[in-house]
């Protein structure tokens, strides 16, 4: 077996990932209710009312889930590292990296989307490559290619293990998007367990890190 292999083997299943996810997603659940709920209500309420008060309100929510984003990728990191952050902290010290996240963002979902285009394959071997990039832009300040390049060099060499983090997070929509189809309770149900989920990209984020750190040591 080659070292590549072994090192993507090290890591824990992605199924394992489920309890640490969850544990970390309670660390810090309040920051990511007010990160995720506030934009959803201010557009919950946008899409009630009618005319240009709608339409004001529904753009403000989707201009505050943009500018949010970071912070959320932030309180999933901070809490991945058993660390507490609160909604003000997550907002001011995600500011730090608001551009680079943005362009990071956009740089990734462009070569995605090109991807796709191509030939459907290539978009999935883009995805693996990058899903995991914003944690190396935040975690280690890095500029939007440094950070790209990073998280492709280690794609290659942990690619079992970030495969079956999409797997899991892919088999977990499809099984949502099918339970929304059948009984509404259920679809809670479904949302229920994604969200336990929420925290692992950022978790399988600092186990390669980790893994990486002991290979060079």
């Amino acid at each position: 077996m080659s070292e590549t292999e072994t090192n993507s083997n090290e890591l824990p299943g992605a199924f394992s990932l489920f309890q640490p996810s969850w544990e970390a997603l309670r660390l810090n659940l309040v920051t990511f209710i007010e990160l995720a709920l506030i934009p959803v209500l201010i557009i919950l309420v946008g899409s009630l009312l009618k005319h240009a008060a709608g339409v004001a309100l529904t753009s403000i929510g989707e201009i505050l889930a943009i500018v949010f984003s970071p912070a959320v990728y932030l309180t999933q990191l901070r809490s991945a590292q058993n660390k507490t952050i609160d909604f003000a902290d997550a907002l001011k010290e995600s500011f730090h990296y608001f551009w680079r996240f943005m362009g990071l963002i956009i740089c990734v979902g462009i070569i995605i989307t090109i991807g796709f285009i191509l030939l459907i394959v290539p978009g999935f071997f883009m995805i693996r490559r990058y899903m995991l990039s914003p944690y190396y832009l935040l975690d280690r300040d890095m500029n939007v290619f440094d950070a790209m390049k990073a998280s492709a060099e280690d794609s290659k060499k942990f690619s079992g293990a970030i495969w079956g983090l999409i797997g899991v997070m892919a088999m977990l929509v499809i099984v949502i998007a099918i339970l929304e189809a059948v009984v509404i309770w259920l679809y809670v149900i479904g949302l229920v367990v994604y969200y336990t989920y929420y925290c692992a990209p950022s978790i399988r984020y600092l186990q390669i890190k980790k893994a990486s750190k002991a290979v060079k040591d």
